[in-house]
């Protein structure tokens, strides 16, 4: 069982962020399909295009509320796969430093274990589906806006410039892939953090949190409080 230290947790969230990177990724290319126009349409018809894309905007809903269902079912069981070997390779931890001063190793896991990893599984999971079920979705939420976004900008762009709907369409896209897909979340600084960044953010807060408890706990079972 390897052991771990702040700087190793990375290694712990790596699967998790990569789930919602591809969760963004999966929205950009969904709306790449959806507003693909024909090669050879041009700014004369950018607008009757806009209006047929605005009207599809209910597809995309639907792909993406399935789509995110199928995320958070993946989420949970990776969520407490996670939990669990960090637990468990934080007390082992623990207790290879308490080898290390002499002193006898316990053999029980901390009483307080299940319930701090409970607790904070619950709270990584609560935002997660907060995320997924409350911010992205609906003609609301933040994936429809960002469609109606790229559709806006794509029409004013082929209609102003010397290039084809498909072409503004695709330069629209880039430029918010750029930015990521937004994830609703706004800092006290008034940063607009996308998908990726909070999730990110998020998850190895949690992980901290749970590598930080479980040592505190586990040190209390040996009498050691630095």
């Amino acid at each position: 069982m390897p052991t771990v230290n702040p700087r190793q947790l990375d290694a712990y969230t790596v699967q998790l962020v990569d789930i919602y990177a591809e969760l963004e990724r999966e929205i950009f290319e969904r709306m790449a399909e959806l507003l693909k126009a024909d090669p050879n349409m041009t700014k004369e018809y950018a607008l009757e295009w806009q209006i047929e894309k605005m009207r599809q905007i209910g597809i995309l809903n639907v792909e993406t509320i399935n789509e995110l269902a199928d995320k958070v079912d993946i989420t949970r069981s990776e969520l407490l796969s996670t939990f669990s070997r960090l637990a468990d390779d934080t007390i082992y931890t623990v207790d290879q430093q308490v080898k290390k001063l002499g002193k006898e190793t316990i053999e029980e896991k901390p009483s307080e274990m299940d319930s701090l990893l409970q607790s904070l599984l619950d709270s990584v999971y609560d935002d997660l589906e907060n995320l997924v079920n409350a911010r992205l979705p609906g003609r609301n939420g933040v994936v429809a806006n960002l469609y109606t976004d790229i559709v806006q900008q794509a029409t004013t762009s082929a209609m102003v410039g010397n290039k084809t709907v498909n072409q503004a369409v695709t330069e629209a896209i880039i430029k918010a892939r750029e930015k990521g897909a937004p994830s609703g979340f706004v800092d006290k600084g008034g940063r607009r953090w996308n998908i990726q960044n909070y999730t990110d953010m998020l998850i190895r807060t949690r992980v901290n949190q749970a590598y930080n408890d479980l040592s505190t706990e586990r040190m209390k079972d040996y009498d050691i409080d630095l």
